[in-house]
């Protein structure tokens, strides 16, 4: 199979006397003189590359709906989406990135050219992972319906997208996490020569992993909207209420998009802690719930790493025992152990902000009161007279 075009891109050449020379190299095309010469001038080759890369697709308008598919490559498709559909995106950065892991493959495509065997290409060649080229797909395909909607493409063409991966929620028992929230914010015990214990292994990164664990692991939430939270109101973004206990998961002014994130109240242990943290931002000017001492005023959105070295350290989860950890192991935990514990699927579904059916799929089989009626109705069935 050969390997796909790298599409339109500068490429520099270098003459004897060692001055660089710039050229347009292109899938298919012999090498494109620039007439621009020297390093200095880059910047000016640049603009020669956008223009001959505008001329080569150029850009579309509403008026241009009659124009065949043929002749409509997707990476115009795709910008005309990012210039015009902004506003109604949830996220503009997810979008982009989506968008870059899908022009290498699509870069010199028309919009005729999807279809089930360039979709399947596509995943086969990507080093992602499938649910993230299903989300990058799932972009393609609203572009393409955003500009049929528009009347810039005659019609959209289908977008096949990879099957969903069985769901594999991994979790810790509570021992099991008392012991990564241990190290993670002590550190290992260690006795020493004069009998004193004494804790070490631990760092200021942990420390902050510690405090968004514990906080993830009592409100079932996503790390990113952990780090996000301030302790005073804002509108832009999710903030916490510690004279009522609640912790609103966004802001007012947020777009909304297809993870809810309802405001829950606060269980009463997560609350003093909460309360005392704030006590130090107040002191300290610390705005989010967990800096670090390197970048103060900025959140910490992921904490995977620390939890995937400390669960390493520990033997919890290992490629031998074959459980993962990644950046959902908490919210898994969390959920969890709140069915085991007797939470319902409705009550479920409204504290971690995730729909019934999920809860019901993926969850509920952990529940004391699972199959409780059908088990009782197989163990009492009666012999049918004739």
């Amino acid at each position: 199979m050969p390997r796909p075009g790298k599409g339109p891109r500068l490429y520099e050449k270098k003459r004897p006397n060692g001055k660089i020379d710039f050229y347009i190299r292109d899938t298919g095309v012999s090498d494109i003189p620039t007439g621009i010469s020297g390093l200095e001038n880059r910047g000016e080759a640049e603009q020669k590359l956008a223009e001959y890369i505008a001329s080569k697709r150029g850009k579309l308008e509403p008026r241009d709906r009659d124009r065949a598919v043929q002749s409509v490559s997707v990476v115009s498709v795709l910008e005309y989406y990012l210039d015009h559909a902004s506003a109604d995106l949830a996220s503009e950065e997810r979008a982009v990135y989506a968008i870059k892991s899908l022009l290498p493959f699509w870069n010199d495509k028309t919009v005729a050219d999807i279809n089930r065997h360039t979709c399947t290409e596509f995943v086969r060649q990507s080093a992602n992972a499938d649910s993230t080229d299903k989300r990058s797909l799932g972009v393609l395909r609203r572009a393409l319906n955003f500009a049929h909607e528009e009347q810039v493409i005659a019609s959209a063409p289908r977008v096949f997208t990879p099957k969903s991966a069985k769901p594999r929620p991994d979790f810790l028992t509570r021992e099991e996490f008392g012991r990564i929230l241990w190290l993670l914010y002590f550190g290992h015990r260690k006795r020493g020569p004069d009998g004193k214990l004494t804790f070490k292994g631990r760092t200021r990164k942990t420390r902050h992993a510690a405090r968004i664990a514990l906080c993830q692991f009592y409100t079932g939430s996503r790390s990113k909207t952990i780090g996000k939270t301030t302790f005073k109101p804002r509108r832009d973004g999710p903030y916490l209420d510690l004279v009522e206990g609640v912790w609103y998961r966004s802001g007012i002014d947020e777009r909304e998009t297809a993870k809810q994130r309802k405001p829950h109240r606060i269980p009463r242990r997560l609350l003093s802690h909460l309360r005392r943290w704030q006590k130090n931002a107040e002191a300290s000017g610390q705005i989010y719930i967990a800096e670090t001492a390197r970048h103060p005023g900025m959140p910490i959105l992921t904490i995977r790493k620390s939890l995937q070295r400390a669960a390493e350290k520990l033997e919890i989860m290992t490629e031998e025992n074959g459980r993962k950890i990644n950046q959902h192991t908490l919210k898994h935990t969390a959920i969890t152990l709140a069915i085991q514990n007797g939470m319902s699927i409705e009550q479920a579904a409204d504290y971690f902000s995730t729909s019934p059916q999920t809860i019901s799929d993926v969850y509920w089989h952990h529940s004391p009161s699972y199959h409780d009626q059908q088990v009782d109705i197989m163990d009492n069935l009666k012999k049918r007279r004739a």
